[in-house]
């Protein structure tokens, strides 16, 4: 392995840490940017925005629905991280109803999905 892919490696598992659990696979040219602290604020602020709640109090690792979200406030947060990031999320990177994606969104999910998506 070269030093460039090794240092690859870690950064991405050092911006994406779901990405050891997920067997997402770092990009060579990947370089730890703000982009992942930018993208983790925004969807956070959203979230809070959306239950009421200070950003602080939202961790971004915890499913949604256990920090209080319900199924539409669960559509809302897709439609507005869609918006904001001009992006479409497809129903199979999170599920097809708002029971199945309640099971697995979480603030760390919705920028992993939104960070492989091409933009509008």
């Amino acid at each position: 392995m070269s030093a460039r892919t090794l240092l690859a490696s870690l950064l991405f598992v050092t911006c994406n840490p779901l990405a050891v659990e997920s067997g997402a696979q770092p990009k060579v040219d990947a370089v730890c940017t703000g982009d992942t602290r930018d993208a983790v604020k925004k969807v956070r602020n959203t979230v809070a925005r959306i239950l009421k709640k200070p950003p602080a109090q939202i961790d971004a690792s915890k499913l949604l629905v256990e920090q209080g979200a319900d199924e539409l406030d669960i559509m809302e947060v897709v439609l507005d991280i869609e918006e904001e990031f001009k992006v479409r999320i497809p129903d199979s990177a999170i599920g097809s109803t708002p029971h199945q994606i309640g099971k697995v969104l979480t603030v760390e999910k919705l920028v992993q999905v939104v960070s492989g998506l091409p933009r509008k």
